[in-house]
């Protein structure tokens, strides 16, 4: 449902009722309040039984006032304007549980003190059967004449007295995840202004799936808490480095996948979940993008999404890079905002390559342009992004020198970030974004020596990139100081303690950024991982590298 008793609404619902059981048995007992506590503490055998039923009400009571909060209204404040039913969770089992709950929590009430007055029992009587007539004669009409057919079928299926002892697992909806999203609403609402639109796009039932363009952490947040279902969310295995994380993200609802090889348990999952009207949620990227820009679709993403067969829900998400971009811990001042797109159909004419070109203009913005941030601190973390410099192309010469200032250390030159991510030079010259800096790093990557190492490949080749490994991590295990790690115009040649070990383009299925200054690589189903020293900066790995494969070195 979406109303609550009398007209009030939400925690309301809670304090009164809690308060006027209290006080009627506050008024049945003279002694009380001095009393009332060695009373309860007192573990008879009815007072044991009365507990139980006390939390349990209360407990329901508290779940139906949060599925109100998040699921039954088009925005994140207390609005009288609704468009939703819910039907999931609490309201999966019975028509009107917080009615239900409250009889629970009164009888606990009456057991605990053992033999109630007429008071104590008359007022909570009287709530719960003025209650029920209003449920039954006023709002389950307005219900079935605001929403029809479905409140009809609802009505059918959910009894209006007792409960059903098993609903599908569509219909359910985890107390953890439930509490999570309702906690993310107020927070993000609160210290971002977080705003949607377009809500009336999101289906009213599953199956589907929910792609997006991968920015930050908040990503799922952010339009999780308008989804009036139980979204399960496909993250990388590598967000899975401790019990700790595991339990957490399990507990709201994500599930890991291997991004490196055709993880078969995570597909699985993935169409389980589908198969029970559940809703799915991927990022077709497969990782947070490091400077704003829409980055490439994996081609196995997307025979997974079509596999699927399902309706596809495109969001697009704003201001949510500005606010937490990848390159750093400290979150900044912004603003975000959300927006449903229409619904792709599911069509098993449409090939691969159309379905991407619908995806990727639905989640991403034509032309990439950076929220504004009147945070005082923009600049930390980005010397792992600016990799080298523009003016003298002098690389990891970028440092920081202030909360809003770079400068080279090669050539002098100073920038200032504004409020738009743009670097404003000393004198007149003209700024540039984040994504302006590097494509005009991109644009001048070149070779600097010929790779002359005697190995299977014929001639010699181009260095583009070198750098010492402070360990290397693969299926055999992980290896401390394994050598030099090169990158030539053909492929990744991994050489120290006399060995020689490579991986061409044409065998590299993945290339992707890892935590804690790493790169990995995806070869033939294995994950090859290697941690760069400090000095280095991973980001001008992915660039040239993704600058080879463009430019027609022998990629896949």
């Amino acid at each position: 449902m979406f109303s609550g008793p009398f007209g009030f609404r939400y925690f309301s619902n809670l304090a009164i009722i809690v308060t006027a059981t209290a006080y009627a048995i506050y008024r049945a007992y003279p002694l009380l309040p001095l009393d009332a506590f060695p009373l309860m503490m007192q573990f008879t055998m009815p007072a044991f039984i009365g507990y139980p039923f006390m939390l349990m009400g209360l407990y329901w009571m508290l779940r139906a006032d949060l599925i109100h909060i998040h699921l039954a209204h088009t925005q994140p404040h207390f609005s009288r304007k609704f468009d939703r039913l819910v039907t999931i969770g609490p309201y999966a089992y019975n028509r009107h549980p917080y009615r239900s709950a409250y009889f629970l929590h009164s009888i606990g009430w009456f057991l605990i003190f053992s033999y109630p007055t007429p008071m104590a029992l008359i007022i909570p009587l009287v709530f719960f059967l003025f209650w029920s007539l209003t449920l039954h004669f006023w709002e389950e009409r307005r219900l079935a004449q605001q929403f029809g057919d479905e409140y009809r079928e609802y009505y059918k299926r959910v009894p209006y007295l007792n409960w059903r002892l098993k609903i599908e697992d569509h219909e359910q909806y985890p107390f953890i995840q439930q509490l999570a999203w309702v906690l993310c609403i107020f927070y993000f609402r609160m210290k971002y202004r977080l705003r949607a639109s377009r809500l009336g796009n999101i289906p009213r039932q599953g199956p589907f799936l929910v792609v997006s363009a991968h920015e930050s952490y908040f990503d799922p947040f952010m339009f999780g808490v308008f989804i009036p279902f139980s979204v399960n969310y496909v993250t990388t295995s590598d967000v899975f480095t401790s019990k700790r994380k595991q339990a957490m993200l399990k507990a709201i609802g994500t599930f890991p996948i291997q991004r490196h090889k055709q993880d078969l348990k995570a597909i699985r999952t993935m169409l389980r979940l589908l198969a029970k009207d559940q809703a799915v949620c991927i990022f077709p990227e497969g990782g947070r993008t490091m400077d704003g820009a829409p980055q490439p679709i994996a081609v196995e993403t997307m025979k997974l999404i079509k596999r699927c067969k399902v309706p596809i829900l495109p969001v697009r998400i704003e201001g949510l890079y500005e606010i937490w971009p990848r390159w750093t811990d400290h979150r900044r001042q912004g603003r975000m905002h959300v927006d449903f797109l229409p619904v792709i159909d599911y069509d098993p004419e449409m090939d691969i390559e159309t379905l991407e070109q619908k995806i990727r203009e639905s989640i991403f913005l034509e032309k990439l342009t950076y929220q504004p941030s009147k945070d005082k601190l923009l600049t930390p973390g980005i010397d792992t992004v600016l990799w080298a410099c523009i003016e003298c192309n002098a690389r990891e010469s970028i440092e920081i020198t202030g909360p809003r200032s770079v400068h080279c250390k090669e050539c002098g030159e100073t920038w200032s970030m504004d409020d738009h991510y743009h670097f404003i030079p000393s004198g007149d010259k003209i700024g540039h974004s984040i994504y302006a800096w590097l494509e005009i790093l991109r644009s001048g990557i070149k070779p600097f020596a010929e790779f002359t190492i005697d190995t299977d490949q014929e001639g010699s080749e181009n260095i583009y990139l070198k750098s010492s490994i402070e360990e290397y991590f693969s299926s055999a295990g992980s290896e401390k100081d394994p050598g030099v790690l090169y990158l030539t115009e053909r492929r990744f040649v991994l050489y120290g303690g006399g060995l020689v070990r490579d991986w061409r383009f044409d065998q590299i299925r993945v290339f992707t950024l890892d935590f804690e200054n790493g790169i990995s690589l995806g070869v033939s189903g294995e994950r090859h991982a290697f941690k760069l020293p400090r000095s280095e900066t991973p980001m001008k790995w992915s660039d040239t590298y993704d600058f080879l494969i463009s430019n027609g070195s022998d990629g896949p």
